[in-house]
Parts: C-alpha cells; structure tokens; sequence
C-alpha cells in the first residue's frame, strides 16, 4: 500500500476520500453520498455571504442557471437570509 500524504485543507483529500470509499465497499452510490454529505456538512458551517459567494461562483451558477429561471434565482439571492 502507498502511504499518502494527508492534507485536510485540499478539497481533493475529501473527493478522493468519497472515492476510494466507493472503491473499499464496492458500491459506487457511497461516492455521491459522501460527496452529498460532505456539502451538507460543509454548508452548515458557512455564513449567509459565503452562501451567496458560493451560489455566485461561475461552475455552480452555470448549473443552477441550468435549471432555474435566472431572474428568480436573482432575487432570491438578493433577499436577506
């Protein structure tokens, strides 16, 4: 086995975490979970504004545009929490 080094403040500890995991139990749907449950975790901790920020940053936009009306995902973005 390679002994890798472990850095808890690089995001890829955690995607390739949820990915051997998958890999150890032999089923793939662990890797969306622990990947669902890492953002659910994660979101817990972040204010309103990194909320926002997060909401706002390009990658997650193109997807959230995807699927919402732009203008009411505006809005709602702009209401205080």
């Amino acid at each position: 086995m390679v002994k890798k080094s472990i850095n808890p403040l690089d995001i890829e500890l955690y995607v390739g975490a949820a990915s051997e995991h998958a890999e150890i139990t032999a089923e793939g749907d662990h890797e969306v979970g622990d990947l669902q449950a890492f953002l659910r975790a994660m979101w817990s901790l972040l204010t309103p504004e990194q909320k926002r920020a997060f909401a706002q940053h390009p990658e997650v936009r193109m997807t959230l545009e995807a699927v919402y009306d732009t203008e009411e995902l505006d809005a709602a973005l702009a209401e205080k929490s």
